[in-house]
């Protein structure tokens, strides 16, 4: 089944697949070819008929009854092999032709009982003649004709084999722009929209790649246009939420003070995520990178959020786990992943769990609810900003959308990866692992 499904992903094993069939298919052409020439009934009619007619003239020059001393000399002289089969008195110039004369031949009409045809020691006929009859091996097979056809059918082999050989190689160098396509739309996929593909291709696949580049180019400036206006509105919203601020101080303490208190602040949230997430983009704001005790960052995150249902249990996080991270931006990361795991668990009997260890590469932690979980699709477009699985953005379900596409921009500028895996009515798990 595995390789059924790589066979229907793959166009180049389809290729490969083609070539294959058609090699196959033209051996056994090739073979049943000659396997119906050489077999009776089909034969060569004019070859036989000639055989048989030089084999009459020779065993007229042998006398009646054949003598043995005759036979040998024209067999040297002739190159061929004699046998005569008598009741009597038989003799043979050669020791082979006892086993040769076990085949049977083709009979020819108007040949007055001759026989003739190819056997595997070569051209023979047989002749009868008074007492018994004559055998000859007219052309042995190293330098019959059925040896000539037998080299051509090797030869054309060898040629059909090295032909498709060539033209899957050939193949192979024109299709080369479709894996560099498929290298470049992976990357794209994973947010490296600054990748650009190389080709001096002049043909469909070469402007295919360039209008891939264009395509490229433009997403790259509608997303870093989309930024600009996100980060220029957030600085310019810093103001007036300070003011806002301040006005409420002198209002008077009540629900309609502290609703908008709350909305406040949760612009001011989202703000300073948008202006987080640009940071990590700016060589201004690159990282402090440091040894961290892990087990000391998830105890300080987990007490923030202690008291929250369903509530939070580590386990398996060694008190020696360092990570080389900055370790603010840890806490950012830790604090939205779990964030969103205890919202959307809160109604689950199983608590949130986290766990690390060491990897072959890295340092991974795993952080698994039994909530909601989300589909396929939902986990498609978790890392995009503003992004929610909830239509409705109601503040009970999450927050604008940010940060998981922060905690994404946390691990790439750390070099790390992070994965959701997630099933609805199952639960998510959020695997981030640093290097090493």
């Amino acid at each position: 089944m595995r390789i059924i499904e790589r066979l229907r992903a793959s166009l180049f094993l389809k290729i490969l697949l083609i070539f294959s069939m058609a090699l196959v298919l033209m051996i056994l052409f090739i073979a049943g070819a000659h396997r119906l020439l050489f077999k009776p009934p089909m034969r060569f009619e004019s070859i036989l008929t000639h055989s048989v007619t030089y084999a009459q003239l020779v065993a007229r020059d042998l006398g009646n009854p054949p003598a043995l001393e005759r036979a040998q000399d024209l067999a040297r002289h002739l190159h061929l092999q004699i046998r005569y089969e008598s009741a009597g008195n038989g003799w043979s110039t050669h020791e082979e032709m006892e086993a040769l004369a076990r085949h049977e031949l083709v009979s020819l009409k108007g040949m007055g009982g001759a026989t003739a045809g190819f056997t595997p020691y070569g051209l023979c006929a047989r002749i009868p003649v008074e007492g018994g009859n004559l055998l000859f091996l007219l052309r042995p097979w190293k330098k019959g004709f059925h040896h000539r056809v037998n080299q051509l059918i090797l030869s054309v082999s060898v040629l059909a084999v090295l032909l498709i050989i060539g033209i899957w190689f050939l193949i192979q160098a024109l299709l080369r722009p479709i894996r560099t396509l498929r290298e470049g739309i992976v990357k794209l996929g994973s947010g490296q929209i600054d990748f650009r593909m190389q080709s001096r291709r002049q043909d469909e696949l070469g402007e295919l790649i360039r209008s891939f580049n264009r395509m490229s180019d433009r997403i790259r400036e509608m997303i870093r246009s989309r930024d600009r206006l996100l980060l220029d509105v957030s600085h310019e919203m810093r103001s007036p939420l300070t003011r806002i601020k301040l006005a409420l101080e002198f209002l008077d303490p009540g629900e309609p003070r502290q609703t908008i208190l709350e909305d406040v602040e949760d612009v001011e949230r989202m703000v300073t995520a948008i202006l987080e997430t640009e940071r990590l983009e700016n060589p201004h704001g690159s990282l402090q990178l440091t040894s961290v005790p892990l087990r000391e960052v998830i105890t300080e995150v987990g007490t923030a959020l202690e008291g929250r249902p369903p509530g939070i249990q580590w386990q398996d996080v060694p008190n020696d786990l360092r990570v080389h991270a900055d370790a603010e931006r840890l806490r950012i990361l830790l604090r939205n992943i779990l964030d969103n795991a205890l919202r959307h668990s809160r109604n689950s009997a199983h608590p949130v769990e986290l766990s690390a260890a060491r990897s072959e590469s890295g340092i991974r932690i795993w952080i698994r609810d039994f909530g909601s979980g989300m589909t396929p699709e939902e986990v498609n477009h978790i890392f995009e900003p503003f992004y929610r699985a909830d239509r409705s953005r109601s503040k009970l379900t999450g927050g604008y959308g940010l940060g998981m596409n922060m905690c994404w921009k946390i691990m790439q500028a750390h070099g790390g990866t992070i994965h959701v895996d997630s099933r609805p009515g199952q639960g998510t798990t959020v695997t981030f692992e640093f290097p090493a």
